[in-house]
């Protein structure tokens, strides 16, 4: 058993599935340990959070390095040349560019990139991954929800592509050759185009292992050639040398002969479990699952250098993470102060109590209480010093109760900030009527003052459809 902080786990949700693979890292590199697959029978977050709560029991404590997988019909793959090799330089280029090249806001996309290629000219070749924020929360949220605070999250093509770096030389392949992997899924498939150990470009097509019958084998083969020809039209990458399919199931080689046929090109087979690391006792056949199934991306990013993985987590993710952790701190710090003050007041209290009895008693010993009244002064001052400090102050405890009982049942915060005197809270709400209610409420509230609905947009996200609000308003004390 590998010891705290040597595991690595990969957690891929697909429309059909939810797939868990950890590795652990030992002197021998890493080696495969366990695998959980388990269908879902509708897609929904509760059926989601459901499972992966149960797959994260006995993993309980190893659960410290979490890489979620996005699936690739949820990002935009751009291509651009800038004319520098200096990293920061290609950083700045890319944010000034990538608004121009979606359909989205700067603010409601995240996005990370990979140099393809420097050129001699001095320009480099870039490949842009780009995600709505709302997706990569929305998967953060599964996750986190089921007790998985995922430190990464990347796209299922750049598990693919790392798998394949993984098999390249079994498959005796050189780095230079430019091949097509067709990772088959059961409801979708992936076709990556792989170079010098980089993705070059990736589609996603509703078609899988399901679909493979007469009827459907002809549009099959008409997707991937419409995405070869895009690929080869459109200049993406170097000239493509090879397809590979990865599959388990075993009528591959009616599709193989077809392409072979269609394309004039090698095509190879291969099955996702192909060349493995696995731990001593692991069942290799549990990653197949059924059906068809595959778990390509999820060993990609489980045997692949995590470090350099890209990675689509919003960087504000991150800071209402740290923001999230300060407000308990202080919180806690709040409580601790309040049972040192009530501590203060019971012990002063119990000492002048006993002190005015002893003291019609043992007027002859008063010299021998001075020590104990001075003592005594000391803790009054430090309990009218701290009144005085929280006084005019709105604990956590109170700002957070207010809000808890204000808030209707439908609405869920994305995020609550508190600058100075103001309060803005970000969330969604399943019906519109809930927000202005909550808007109502706030009013009505003794702490809330100016309190302005920022907006208010409708959404979609996952066949749900939500309402996305902003608000903000002033506190009537000064704030934490």
């Amino acid at each position: 058993m590998a010891s705290k902080g040597n595991n690595i786990t990969a957690v891929e949700i697909t429309d059909s599935h939810v797939k868990l693979i950890e590795a652990k890292v030992s002197r021998e590199g890493k080696l495969i340990s366990s695998c959980d697959i388990k269908r879902l029978s509708a897609f929904s977050d509760e059926e989601v959070i459901k499972i992966l709560s149960g797959m994260s029991v006995p993993l309980k404590g190893r659960l410290n390095n979490v890489i979620g997988i996005i699936p690739r019909r949820f990002a935009i793959l751009k291509h651009f040349s800038f004319p520098s090799h200096n990293a920061d330089e290609i950083n700045k280029m890319l944010n000034l560019q990538i608004v121009h090249e979606v359909p989205y806001p700067k603010d409601e996309i995240v996005f990370d990139h990979t140099i393809l290629e420097k050129e001699a000219s001095g320009y480099a070749k870039v490949l842009a991954i780009i995600v709505r924020k709302e997706i990569a929360r929305h998967y953060l949220k599964l996750l986190t929800d089921a007790g998985m605070a995922a430190g990464r999250l990347t796209l299922s093509s750049i598990g693919v592509l790392y798998w394949f770096n993984h098999q390249r030389e079994k498959l005796n392949l050189s780095p230079q050759d430019s091949v097509v992997v067709v990772n088959i899924d059961e409801v979708n498939t992936e076709l990556c185009f792989c170079c010098r150990n980089n993705l070059f470009f990736s589609r996603s097509i509703n078609l899988g292992s399901k679909d493979f019958n007469a009827e459907n084998l002809p549009n099959f083969i008409k997707q991937i050639q419409l995405t070869l020809g895009t690929y080869k039209r459109e200049n993406m990458g170097p000239e493509v040398s090879k397809i590979l399919l990865v599959s388990s199931i075993s009528q591959l080689s009616v599709l193989k002969e077809k392409l072979m046929e269609e394309f004039k090109l090698p095509v190879e087979t291969a099955t996702p479990v192909d060349n493995l690391p696995v731990a001593k006792g692991f069942d290799i056949a549990s990653l197949i699952g059924d059906g068809g199934l595959t778990a390509t991306a999820g060993l990609g990013v489980i045997l692949g250098d995590s470090g350099q993985l890209i990675n689509l987590i919003p960087a504000d993710f991150h800071l209402s993470k740290i923001a999230h952790l300060q407000k308990k701190q202080w919180f806690n710090l709040g409580v601790s102060a309040a049972s040192v003050v009530v501590l203060l007041m019971v012990s002063f209290f119990v000492d002048v109590y006993s002190y005015s009895n002893r003291l019609k008693k043992l007027q002859d010993k008063s010299a021998e209480l001075k020590p104990q009244a001075e003592e005594a002064r000391k803790k009054i001052g430090f309990f009218n010093f701290i009144n005085e400090k929280f006084k005019n102050r709105i604990l956590a405890a109170e700002l957070f109760s207010e809000l808890y009982k204000l808030t209707p049942e439908d609405i869920s915060f994305q995020s609550v900030y508190i600058e100075e005197d103001r309060l803005t809270l970000h969330g969604y709400a399943k019906a519109g009527s809930s927000i202005n209610d909550f808007q109502n409420k706030l009013v009505n509230s003794p702490i809330f003052k100016d309190v302005s609905l920022q907006y208010s947009t409708k959404l979609k996200i996952f066949n749900e459809e939500l309402t996305d609000f902003k608000m903000s308003c002033r506190l009537l004390k000064a704030a934490l």
